[in-house]
């Protein structure tokens, strides 16, 4: 039995990445039903990089089982044809990846597949757990150059309500939640990985352990092409 999960890369690599995250859960418990999974990226429709782009170029692949396909034959209902196969859909309350199996087990009457989603400060029991193993050397060798030891460092990465952080009803509202955050990471270096200016600048002004990015910080060649 095969199980395919089909990853429409539609925006950039940080979502792209926590939705692998999501699918490599998903594939080990999908394995203890007796599936094969494969991994099945569509490039196409995406608005950030050009259709050509692999995400081998960024992500390791070499853990799984079976080579990525990329950009299969689609019937006309939008499912990928894998060896002139009909494939079937299981129905998920997530649509970050879809997923295809070619035989269906019962096991996946009731089941729900991991999801990141986007509220970085809350935890459900189907979120995966992100870590940086499917990051290629090279681009961990870069995060290393740029911010050099990382062992005492933690990420926050957050989205507000216009993607920008820039609301001040939800940043009034909100607020306490990020200074829990930064008490309960007190011993640590804190990165912030997004670019909503209002939280960011409260938090760098308010606590010396926060840190960001600038944009001059960055090689212009690295940070505004896919190359």
């Amino acid at each position: 039995m095969n199980v395919y999960f089909v990853i429409n890369f539609l925006s950039g690599w940080g979502d792209t990445y926590t939705t692998i995250m999501s699918t490599i859960e998903c594939a080990n418990e999908l394995k203890e039903f007796g599936y094969n999974p494969h991994l099945i990226i569509n490039t196409h429709r995406n608005n950030y990089f050009p259709s050509h782009v692999k995400l081998d170029c960024v992500f390791d692949f070499s853990d799984f089982e079976n080579e990525v396909i990329y950009n299969p034959i689609l019937d006309n209902d939008g499912s990928p044809i894998i060896d002139g196969l009909k494939l079937k859909r299981v129905t998920q309350n997530q649509t970050s990846y879809l997923i295809y199996v070619d035989e269906y087990h019962e096991g996946l009457n009731n089941y729900q597949s991991y999801i990141f989603g986007h509220t970085e400060l809350n935890i459900s029991d189907r979120r995966p757990l992100c870590n940086t193993d499917i990051v290629n050397s090279e681009i961990k060798q870069m995060a290393k150059d740029f911010l050099g030891n990382v062992d005492n460092l933690v990420t926050l990465h957050y989205r507000a309500t216009d993607g920008l952080g820039n609301i001040e009803n939800y940043v009034n509202t909100n607020l306490h939640r990020f200074d829990e955050f930064v008490e309960n990471n007190k011993e640590h270096k804190i990165l912030i990985c997004s670019n909503g200016k209002l939280v960011r600048d409260y938090l760098v002004n308010k606590y010396e352990n926060v840190i960001t990015f600038k944009r001059e910080n960055l090689v212009t060649e690295l940070s505004t092409t896919f190359n």
